[in-house]
């Protein structure tokens, strides 16, 4: 695989990700290695379950993402699109 092909792949996943109207067909490893590569870190679960917690340095907050049979809740979507527009310090709404 080339670099560019592998840089169109992820320019693709993240578009869809901070698409407007919000998507509901994401997956759960989408949004985590989206989240891995916009500078989240995961912090260490207590229980294992399906919530993974993320942390950002630029972020005050804490992002919780729930896999719901391998993919991540519409309102958990709108709620990384805000956060990517304000640490990232882009338009967006």
């Amino acid at each position: 695989m080339v670099s560019g092909d592998r840089m169109s792949k992820k320019s693709k996943r993240d578009g869809l990700i901070l698409e407007k109207p919000i998507r509901s067909d994401i997956s759960f490893k989408v949004m985590h290695n989206f989240l891995l590569d916009s500078g989240f870190i995961v912090r260490k679960s207590r229980n294992g379950g399906s919530h993974r917690v993320y942390e950002h340095p630029k972020y005050q907050g804490i992002v919780n993402i729930q896999n719901n049979e391998g993919l991540v809740k519409k309102y958990q979507v709108n709620q990384i699109q805000k956060i990517i527009y304000e640490i990232k310090d882009i338009g967006g709404e």
